[in-house]
Order: C-alpha cells, then sequence, then structure tokens
C-alpha cells in the first residue's frame, strides 16, 4: 500500500450513517459500529490518533475503514488514506473486516455464506 491523496468526503458520521465516498459492496455487507461504539473510536483518534490509514482502491472506492473515517468525522480529525495497490480486493476487505473484534461469532456465521455466494468464494474447509 502506498499513500495517497486525500478525497473530498462528506459525511454524516454523527447519525451514526456512513460515509459519502463510493463503497465497495463487499464492504457493504459488514455493519458500522453502533453509537456509543463509534463515540469511543472517535474520542480514541482524537487523544491518541488514527493508528490504521483508511484504505482506498486505485478509483478512490473504500476498501476498509468506514467506521474510521466515520469517528475521524466525529472527531474533527484529518482522516489518513492509503491506496492498495494489489489485486486481490476481496482478500483484503475479507481480512479486515470477518475477523474484526467487533464482529460476533453470530454475524461471521451469518455473512459468510452471503459473502461465499456473491463472491464466489469456497467455504472454508472445517
Amino acid at each position: 500500500m502506498t499513500a495517497t491523496r486525500q478525497p473530498q468526503t462528506s459525511t454524516t458520521a454523527a447519525d451514526n450513517k456512513e460515509p459519502a465516498l463510493k463503497l465497495h459492496p463487499a464492504a457493504d455487507l459488514f455493519p458500522m459500529l453502533d453509537r456509543d461504539e463509534l463515540l469511543d473510536l472517535a474520542e480514541s483518534i482524537r487523544t491518541e490518533g488514527q493508528h490504521e490509514p483508511i484504505v482506498l482502491d486505485s478509483d478512490g472506492v473504500l476498501l476498509d475503514g468506514r467506521n474510521r473515517l466515520a469517528a475521524c468525522e466525529i472527531a474533527g480529525v484529518e482522516p489518513r488514506f492509503t491506496t492498495y495497490t494489489g489485486t486481490d480486493h476481496m482478500r483484503l476487505i475479507m481480512s479486515g473486516n470477518l475477523f474484526r473484534w467487533h464482529i460476533s461469532k453470530g454475524q461471521q456465521a451469518r455473512n459468510s455464506p452471503s459473502i461465499q455466494d456473491r463472491w464466489c468464494i469456497p467455504a472454508p474447509v472445517v
């Protein structure tokens, strides 16, 4: 990944809505943090800074970091972005979201089949 320009964004994060960047459809399968968690993330970013950049593809489509972007808006912090230069957007989105701490086992189970069906990903071998 390499650093990139910061796109103009318009967010309504205070209403717990997603940022107005174009969002990759696979990333949209994952839930946003609830309002309290988003406010906690915003406070963390305000006091400690944004630890991980928001990931866009070369066309400016958001692949990972919706919650970070919304939290930066709430915190009044200019977000940092990076551009994913790889070719496997799905792998990046899956690794960045499916196994995150805020996705419960139930959400993983519920999202996995729809992701596998929609993107022709083989089911995991158990």
